[in-house]
Formats: structure tokens, sequence, C-alpha cells
């Protein structure tokens, strides 16, 4: 969720109005990449915990949905 995340100033603020609603948009499908990600290693969440594509990935997911509501502002 750190794309939600604001860190300009000297707190950290939302960048949106109401985080949880941008959750419940994608958390189906951050729960599918990562199981994705999680067969392609054979189910070891070592090895998928380390995959930066995986990450990078499940961020990429949440940055275009903060990126949408923010254009709907």
């Amino acid at each position: 969720m750190r794309p939600l995340l604001d860190y300009s100033g000297d707190v950290a603020k939302w960048k949106v109005a109401d985080p949880l609603a941008i959750f419940d948009s994608v958390k189906v499908q951050i729960v599918k990449k990562l199981l994705a990600f999680a067969d392609e290693f054979g189910r070891k969440p070592n090895a998928v915990g380390k995959n930066q594509l995986c990450w990078s990935s499940l961020y990429d997911t949440v940055e275009n949905a903060c990126l949408r509501e923010l254009a709907k502002s």
C-alpha cells in the first residue's frame, strides 16, 4: 500500500481520501498475482518473498489504482 502514501512533508499522509476503497478495488488482483508467483516458484515463500518482479508487480497494481483514483478528482 506504499504507493498510497505521500512522504513529501515531515509526516507521511494518504494521497487519497479513502485508502481502504483502493485496497478493496485491488485486493483480488493482488492475491491472484501473488498466488501466480507462488505457483511459478513451487510454492516456496522464501523465493517469492525475495523476488523483485513479484513485489514490483504488486506495487504497480496499487499505484495504478491510486493514479486512477487521483485522476477522477
